[in-house]
């Protein structure tokens, strides 16, 4: 049995299905919900199998996640590729939400909630929570999380998140200036997180 990292929940594969045990049940209902509006409107996202008491049984999409992609050694065209079709997923993702008028993001947006398929397409997973806001707060966070991803010599990530920009500022009415304001927030709340994760861990 295969476990995938969670800080809430207890995630694993099983008979290649996952297998997710909500923490709070409430979280299950959402995501459940989530996904079937998700999966109606034609977003690529995991397909319900199953629901026994506090655990969510999905199918498994195989593939990378962001981080994991990136860790290779991919080529220019492989992150114009895949920025092309994560901003492609977010623009379904606004319609299935009906963005312009609820305000609805995806917030939680780092790049463990992705699956890059073999042929380069995406996947979003981890559905458990609404958030509101703006599309430059998504864009923004993303950036952030592909900065955080930087490894020594790493130009994939370089080349990544230059393809995402690229591709959010062509895809969507967007105000730069915004973005990188929302991508440095992140980077300031990611900074403080791993503090406070250091200061507990040193008690």
């Amino acid at each position: 049995m295969k476990q995938f990292p969670s800080k809430r929940n207890i995630v694993y594969l099983q008979d290649n299905h996952v297998h997710k045990q909500h923490t709070v049940i409430s979280t299950l209902e959402t995501e459940r919900v989530f996904l079937h509006q998700l999966k109606e409107n034609g977003v690529k996202v995991p397909m319900i199998l199953d629901i026994c008491s506090n655990t969510l049984v999905t199918e498994y999409i195989t593939g990378q996640t962001i981080p994991d992609f990136l860790e290779q050694s991919v080529t220019a065209t492989d992150c114009n590729a895949v920025a092309e079709n994560l901003i492609c997923w977010l623009k379904h993702f606004y319609c299935a939400v009906a963005y312009t008028s609820t305000h609805e993001i995806r917030g939680d947006i780092n790049g463990r909630n992705f699956i890059i398929t073999s042929d380069l397409e995406i996947y979003g997973v981890d559905f458990e929570n609404h958030e509101y806001g703006s599309i430059e707060e998504d864009l923004g966070r993303l950036l952030a999380y592909i900065d955080s991803y930087y490894l020594e010599d790493n130009s994939a990530a370089v080349m990544l998140h230059s393809s995402v920009l690229e591709h959010a500022i062509s895809t969507f009415a967007v105000d730069i200036d915004d973005i990188m304001s929302a991508k440095q927030t992140e980077l300031a709340a990611m900074q403080q997180r791993r503090s406070d994760r250091i200061s507990r861990e040193e008690l």
